[in-house]
C-alpha cells in the first residue's frame, strides 16, 4: 500500500513550519526507493516555507505525484515542484501576486512590486512549461480560480482525475 504526505494547510506567519522537518525525514526514507505521493488540500501560507518545500521536492531522486483540491496561493509553487501533477475534479488552483499583512490597517495588502513576485512565476514556468513567467504575472493580477480544464490548459496540472476531493479523502482514511 502506498503512503500519502498530507499537505492541508500551511502555518500562516511562521518562517519554519514543523512539517518541513517531516517531509525532509520521509525524503531521506524514500529518495530513490519508491513513489512519494502527495494531497494537497491548502489555501497556501509563508511563501519561504513553500520555496523551501519545493526544492526539496524537487530534489528528491523518487519518482513524485501530487493530487491537488484545493491549490491557492502558496501552495501552487509546491505543487509545482512534482513531476506528475494530478487535479481532482472538483479542484480549484488560484494563483495570486504576494501579501501581506498591515498590523496598523488590520487587513491584508496586495503588493504593488510586480518584480516581487517574478522569482515565483520564473520557477513556476520553469516546472510546468507551458506557460511563460509574464502570462502567470497577468493571470495572478486577476486574481481568479482556475477550474482543473484551465489548469490543464496552461499545463499546471498533467491530468484530471475523475474523483472528487471528497471521494479521494474517503480513500486516505
Amino acid at each position: 500500500m502506498k503512503k500519502i504526505f498530507i499537505l492541508d494547510s500551511f502555518l500562516d506567519e511562521m518562517k519554519t513550519d514543523p512539517r518541513v522537518g517531516i517531509l525532509e525525514d520521509i525524503y531521506v526514507k524514500i529518495s530513490g526507493e519508491e513513489e512519494f505521493l502527495c494531497y494537497i488540500n491548502s489555501i497556501g501560507g509563508h511563501l519561504d516555507t513553500a520555496q523551501f518545500m519545493s526544492y526539496l521536492i524537487e530534489d528528491m531522486k523518487s519518482k513524485t505525484t501530487v493530487f491537488g483540491a484545493k491549490v491557492s496561493s502558496a501552495s501552487v509553487l509546491v505543487f509545482s515542484s512534482f513531476q506528475n501533477r494530478i487535479a481532482l475534479s472538483d479542484a480549484t488552483f488560484l494563483i495570486h501576486r504576494s501579501r501581506s499583512y498591515d498590523k496598523e490597517e488590520k487587513k491584508w495588502k496586495t503588493s504593488e512590486d510586480e518584480n516581487k513576485d517574478f522569482g515565483v512565476w520564473k520557477y513556476i514556468s520553469s516546472r510546468i512549461k507551458k506557460i511563460s513567467p509574464e502570462d502567470l504575472c497577468d493571470l495572478a493580477k486577476k486574481e481568479k480560480k482556475l477550474t482543473p480544464e484551465e489548469a490543464l490548459e496552461i499545463g499546471l496540472v498533467q491530468g484530471i482525475s475523475k474523483l472528487s476531493s471528497k471521494e479521494f479523502e474517503s480513500m486516505l482514511v
